[in-house]
């Protein structure tokens, strides 16, 4: 190439005296010419130049910028040009606009960095950088972000609790948290409060082994409910399908009876986080699980196996921490305390009146009313309340004391008869007792013991209550004694596991030992006599929960424990089957960038919808026929489509499509061999190449760098696998490599396979995103459609295979848009409707009837479904995804909003949805009266037609 070999040790070309290097304009231009000129050159010269560029593995951001000068100066000598000055001084290792010639390093020499001024600023990031032991990868992702054009301090939160509350969907993954029930209980309304702080910024799925009332309670906050058989012989392998459909990264298991979600999260090799409420002895764990919780799936050793591969686990006290030592790594241990959610307890304060709460239960200013809150159980203590109140009630005095114990679930024989012995208590102190269920609206408040069934909405009777009471046997930290403190009550609780760092006797209540009736009997009689004692207490308990149990806190705490469990490597979750980098192992594979690793589309509607309409922007590009993004604009705007892919930093700032990075990353880690194999955009060769280098950094690391292969010809590169979106490439040699297309909206007609959709102005099935029903039945009317068995639903984008035809139509019938009354007709004289809706939001549902469109504002008709019935309240609809969705394959539409009318703003663009409108009014949730309709005439092969 005319280079001497010790031009590519050029001192000044690897050491300079900016931060950054800067290109004239005219440097540019020379290398956006000059490159072609290379590109005209013979082969043989072609494919020299070519090793050059690519085949040199130097790491540096300034060996790759040398490449593209060598590769420069090469076309300027076949020319006989002169590169411009500053180029010249990149090239050569002379200063621009000076005399003075810079020294060579020799090849044999040793280069040196230049060391810079020490600064406050680069001295107080090295300090933290070496305070918390960083690697290099983490500092340079630090470094190219404050160096970044983009980056403004002042959109940076200032505190680490405050941006891990953002969102972050590439790097954080679905959290699937597992319950051991659905009933009201203290340990599920943890996953509660747990799911509505971390909803916002950390993907959630929940899982149970049985429903219950709470289902309802995570559905509201929008999130998928599945219930999951721990019985069934192939429940695990079951599950492991259902997290990688939903694709869960990581486990979130709630309570020791959840152990058996842990040995399944070290087998799949899924990082999890195991928070333990109990408190069990360690030479006890079998009673306790046996006889107690009547598990029949555990026992003492599958608990010690899970302990002993757990991760990372939480307790909510060091007390119960301390129970278990031995029984785990000390490092996977740790101490959250819960917090609950005092603006939703602040606010249910201020908005109601105790007077009336109280009255409303039945109780009078005069009444004395004692709490006794939690599952109706031995466990919890109430017999000995129970005693303690009758007690006081006919032994001390207290008149005017009422109990109202809530909590009672008739399903256990258990606890049925412990409930029982609660009456007989009563009963023996000549106290009266009865159940609120059975109680007439005047007789509410009127008997001195009232026993109540458990109940989703507790505040009230914490606002009613005067005291609560806590006496259990076995309880680690209650959430009811924090909720109690937060409404300034006093509370009396048994002295037991981790209650006394909750609560300090004489301060925000009075701690007595368990199992005693005197002594709750002496606790009560103490705050009965001392009004004054009762607010004293109260208001140290508000101030000890502001302190210490805070719901925000415990959020903070939660987020940085998922965030840090997440960073942890995790290898594929597989069965028996070989993962894809098993299969790929020791091969090369080679990968585009642009719309397969990062999303070139995305970056384009940014910078072009400018001053334009974004939507319809939005809608010519995603859904492009063509590859060259400017041959799907008219030709009066390709100029400006092609000055915006030249446009400054656009290649710089393409982002990652969504599991691209992680994906790569796995491939390497098993061994294959990934190259990114990217070709320069013509309008701008140079910078686009350089840009590339810079993102690639960016967003893998420098070492990926040696990875980049930036080449005009791709036939020329050799590997096993080409990964690549353009739906034919061609080159100087035959293909190396066989050909994986990347699915994209220009590359569905390949290989002699129809595409799925047509232009809008065709008569196939047209480009409605998941088309119109009209559509559909012209398609059936005109070429047939193959039963559901020999084309089964595969949940992906592929191109449309052959199929023979089962059925044709040769008519349709379209019901009137946005009427539930045609609807209702049609369903019950002519059967099952075919309908459009609008899916985005129900990938999430597990059960119930849904209202998620309307609350979510999910308007976007994208989906075909069937409509198979109706209710008073609700739409039955099969969908397609398979009878582990939903509500076996089927979903309850609310019909709250069948009178409501909602506007679709990306409606469909083929044949039914002329005169192509840039909005649509849609009617009934999810969109579901907007589009409905049905075959007539339907006909076999034979012709013989079919009467349905």
């Amino acid at each position: 190439m005319g280079l001497t070999s010790n031009l590519w040790k050029s001192s000044s070309l690897l050491s300079t005296e900016s931060d950054e290097i800067h290109y004239s304009e005219q440097d540019d231009q020379d290398f956006a010419s000059d490159i072609y000129v290379l590109a005209e050159s013979t082969t043989d010269e072609l494919l020299k130049s070519w090793k050059v560029f690519t085949a040199l593995k130097d790491e540096s951001y300034q060996g790759r910028r040398l490449e593209n000068a060598a590769w420069r100066l090469h076309a300027m000598q076949k020319l006989g040009k002169s590169p411009s000055k500053e180029a010249e001084s990149r090239i050569t290792g002379r200063e621009a606009n000076s005399g003075s010639t810079e020294s060579l390093v020799k090849v044999t020499g040793e280069e040196h960095p230049p060391i810079m001024q020490a600064t406050w600023s680069a001295e107080q990031l090295l300090g933290a950088c070496l305070k918390h032991k960083l690697s290099n990868e983490t500092m340079e992702d630090v470094l190219q972000i404050l160096h970044s054009r983009k980056f403004d301090s002042a959109d940076v939160p200032r505190t680490s609790s405050e941006l891990r509350a953002l969102p972050h969907g590439q790097y954080r993954p679905v959290c699937a948290i597992f319950t051991h029930s659905l009933e009201r209980n203290g340990a599920n309304n943890f996953c509660l409060y747990i799911a509505r702080v971390l909803k916002q910024s950390q993907p959630l799925t929940i899982f149970s082994p049985k429903a219950g009332p709470m289902k309802e309670d995570f559905e509201k906050l929008g999130l998928q409910v599945s219930i999951v058989d721990t019985t069934s012989p192939t429940f695990l392998s079951d599950l492991a399908i259902s997290l990688k459909e939903l694709k869960v990264g990581m486990l979130l298991a709630n309570t020791i009876m959840r152990c058996d979600i842990i040995l399944m999260a070290a087998d799949l090799q899924l990082p999890s986080v195991w928070v333990i409420h109990e408190s069990w002895p360690q030479d006890q764990l079998d009673q306790y699980a046996k006889e107690v919780f009547m598990c029949k799936d555990i026992d003492s050793k599958v608990i010690r196996q899970a302990f002993k591969a757990a991760g990372t686990i939480i307790f909510p006290s060091d007390m119960q921490r301390h129970l278990y030592d031995g029984m785990f790594q000390p490092d996977a241990g740790r101490t959250i305390y819960n917090g609950i959610p005092l603006q939703q307890l602040d606010h249910f304060k201020q908005s109601r009146n105790r007077r009336e709460v109280r009255a409303a239960l039945g109780y009078t200013d005069e009444d004395f009313l004692v709490l006794h809150l939690g599952t109706v159980c031995s466990r919890k203590g109430q017999m000995f309340s129970a005693t303690a109140c009758s007690r006081l009630i006919k032994e001390d005095g207290c008149a005017n004391l009422k109990q109202l114990i809530v909590g009672a679930r008739y399903i256990r024989d258990h606890e049925i008869r412990y409930i029982d012995q609660i009456f007989q208590v009563a009963a023996a102190h000549g106290v009266s007792c009865r159940r609120w269920e059975e109680l007439a609206e005047e007789e509410r408040g009127q008997p001195q013991i009232t026993v109540m069934d458990i109940q989703a909405a507790v505040l009230q009777f914490y606002m009613a209550a005067d005291v609560v009471l806590v006496p259990s046997l076995n309880e680690v930290l209650p959430l009811v004694i924090c909720e109690a403190m937060a409404f300034e009550r006093p509370v009396v609780c048994s002295r037991i596991d981790a209650i006394p760092e909750a609560v300090t006797d004489g301060v925000e209540g009075y701690l007595v030992p368990p199992g005693s009736p005197d002594a709750i009997r002496a606790a009560v009689l103490k705050l009965y006599r001392d009004p004054a004692l009762c607010q004293r207490m109260g208001a140290a308990g508000r101030a000890r929960v502001l302190k210490q149990f805070s719901y925000s806190r415990m959020g903070e705490h939660y987020r940085e424990l998922l965030d840090t469990v997440t960073t942890q490597p995790a290898k594929p979750a597989t069965l028996k089957a070989p993962s894809l980098g098993e299969m790929l192992k020791g091969r090369t594979v080679l990968v585009d960038m642009d719309n397969t690793i990062v999303d070139w589309d995305a970056e384009f509607i940014r910078r072009y919808a400018s001053g334009r309409d974004l939507q319809e922007v939005e809608k010519i590009v995603r859904k492009r026929a063509k590859f060259e993004i400017e041959e799907n604009f008219p030709e009066s705007a390709r100029a400006e489509v092609l000055e915006t892919v030249a446009s400054p930093g656009f290649y710089e700032s393409l982002q990652p499509l969504p599991g691209a990075v992680e994906a790569l990353q796995a491939l390497v880690a098993e061994g294959v061999d990934v190259k990114l194999v990217t070709a320069p955009h013509p309008t701008c060769p140079g910078t686009c190449a350089m840009e590339k280098y810079t993102s690639v950094e960016r967003i893998f690391g420098a070492s990926f760098q040696e990875r980049l292969i930036i080449t005009r010809d791709k036939t020329q590169v050799q590997g096993d696998i080409l990964i690549e979106d353009k739906p034919h490439i061609s080159g100087s040699k035959p293909r190396p490599w066989k050909h994986v297309i990347f699915s994209q909206s220009y590359n569905q007609d390949v290989q002699g396979k129809g595409s799925c959709k047509e232009s809008q102005e065709g008569p196939g099935t047209g480009g409605c995103e998941g088309a119109t029903m009209e559509l559909a039945f012209n398609l059936t009317i005109s070429k047939g459609i193959a039963l559901e068995s020999s084309l089964p639903y595969e949940g992906r984008d592929a191109s449309c295979p052959s199929y023979k035809p089962a059925v044709k139509a040769k008519s349709y019938v379209r019901l009137p848009i946005n009427e539930a009354a045609s609807l209702e007709t049609a369903l019950a004289t002519k059967g099952p409707m075919s309908v459009t809706v609008a899916a985005g939001s129900w990938q999430l549902y597990g059960g119930g009837i849904f209202s998620g469109c309307s609350e979510g504002s999910d308007n976007t008709l994208d989906h075909g479904v069937q409509a198979v019935g109706y209710a008073k309240d609700y739409w039955l609809i099969r969908n397609s995804w398979g009878p582990g969705w939903g509500e076996k394959g089927y979903i309850r539409l609310s019909r709250a909003s069948d009178t409501k009318t909602f506007v679709d703003h990306n409606p469909a663009d083929g044949e039914a949805c002329k005169p192509y409108p840039k909005t649509q009014t849609i009617g009934g949730e999810c969109g579901v009266l907007f589009d409905s309709s049905y075959p007539v005439g339907l006909v076999a092969g034979t012709e013989e037609e079919i009467v349905v």
